[in-house]
């Protein structure tokens, strides 16, 4: 994405907003083109924007600010999210900056965040359920969500059977774009059969996450959960690809549920 962010950047002032990118992005990329003239120091200033939103977010709602934003770097860094995916970057450093509305149940105002970040990412709008999270649902019930969404994982094509079923039922342009991805390289060359170490080691982490922390309040919900909707989201992306820029948004959250386990060891 590096080279077309960057592309982009020197000719959109010449061809306009011709990846059809939200309008959010496009006039901040067209501001920051005429006052910089300079691709890296943009990427470098908006790199510098999401670690200080998420800085601030760690800061104000975890007592081991320091841990979360070294995880916050260990999850992020290696995705390229904070160097290739700038419009995405900007839209989660927007929704950390809203976080609070959500703990302070002020759900018109977080509407009003997501929409703002929705201009720079459609995939904002993948944050509004994380007002609902601060529901404290059984730790049963979490676990196995996790353990039945790790089929989808292990048996990518899952997902395409599921949709090859489905397709004779819905409306015909939905019909059509599901038939398209189906047959799509998108869809063809990531699905794959998940066998790393590394992704059975941060389900297995989770469960114990969610199995052993004690959640003392709504903000505690709200990290575990969108730990185990984020670990959802990872599994069904192994095959449906799309779904994949929906992680970073609830990752974010999840950050601060690693943190609970240090509640439990030191505190009690």
């Amino acid at each position: 994405d590096w080279a077309a962010y960057e592309y982009a950047f020197y000719n959109m002032p010449s061809l306009g907003n011709y990846p059809h990118w939200e309008y959010g992005y496009y006039i901040l990329n067209l501001i920051c083109n005429k006052l910089l003239g300079n691709y890296y120091i943009f990427q470098f200033l908006v790199s510098c924007f999401v670690v200080c939103s998420a800085s601030r977010f760690f800061w104000k709602h975890s007592e081991y600010p320091l841990s979360c934003l070294l995880l916050f770097f260990l999850t992020f860094i290696p995705n390229g999210i904070l160097m290739c995916l700038v419009r995405q970057s900007i839209a989660i450093g927007i929704i950390a900056f809203g976080a609070k509305y959500i703990l302070n149940r002020s759900f018109i105002k977080f509407l009003i965040v997501v929409y703002i970040a929705s201009l720079f990412h459609i995939s904002s709008i993948a944050a509004i359920p994380l007002y609902l999270c601060t529901i404290k649902f059984p730790k049963s019930i979490l676990t196995i969500a996790i353990i039945l969404s790790q089929i989808f994982y292990f048996v990518p094509n899952l997902i395409a059977k599921f949709i090859k079923i489905l397709i004779p039922i819905f409306p015909s342009r939905l019909a059509e774009i599901a038939q398209s991805y189906l047959n799509s390289v998108l869809f063809s060359g990531t699905v794959s059969f998940g066998t790393g170490f590394y992704y059975i080691f941060t389900v297995i982490i989770g469960i114990i996450i969610i199995l052993f922390i004690n959640r003392r309040n709504e903000a505690d919900n709200l990290y575990v959960n969108a730990l185990v909707i984020s670990m959802i989201i990872s599994a069904i992306s192994n095959s449906f690809t799309i779904l994949s820029r929906f992680e970073p948004i609830y990752l974010l959250f999840a950050v601060l549920s690693y943190t609970l386990i240090f509640n439990q060891k030191i505190k009690h």
